[in-house]
């Protein structure tokens, strides 16, 4: 999905354009719950919705699509991919070391989200553009 641009959710931002909601996280993260993933949850769908109208008007009848999208194997929000963690740990080591601002962490967020296959599935089937022939999770050991 590389012409999809997520957007970093706006529901973080609260006050003066700063991040209250996801403070010492890159990330959804159990230590801000459920709010910032559900925060994250909101965009995808937005985003993803719009996409999926982008690529139905650019279909031929009866085409198809075919979509491979990094993801998670369980729709629990607060499971994050391991290589979010392992940045995340790294921005933090950073941040402990002095060489990077704890401010300029607290105002960074990656803005994507990393979907279970049923939240995938739910946005196509209510948008009705595309039918789902078949789906397959791959799983990759590399980071």
């Amino acid at each position: 999905m590389d012409n999809m641009k997520m957007k970093v959710p706006l529901q973080l931002f609260i006050e003066e354009g700063k991040p209250v909601l996801n403070k010492q996280n890159i990330h959804i993260s159990r230590i801000n719950g459920p709010a910032v993933a559900e925060a994250y949850l909101a965009q995808f769908q937005q985003d993803f919705r719009r996409f999926v109208e982008c690529r139905a008007d650019e279909t031929v009848a009866n085409g198809t699509m075919v979509l491979k999208i990094g993801g998670k194997s369980t729709p629990n929000p607060l499971d994050e991919p391991f290589p979010i963690l392992v940045l995340a740990e790294a921005i933090a080591q950073l941040v402990s070391q002095g060489i990077v601002e704890r401010g300029k962490v607290e105002s960074f967020n990656i803005p994507f989200y990393f979907p279970a296959k049923e939240e995938v599935e739910a946005i196509l089937q209510e948008e009705g553009s595309f039918s789902i022939e078949h789906t397959k999770i791959v799983v990759s050991d590399t980071v």
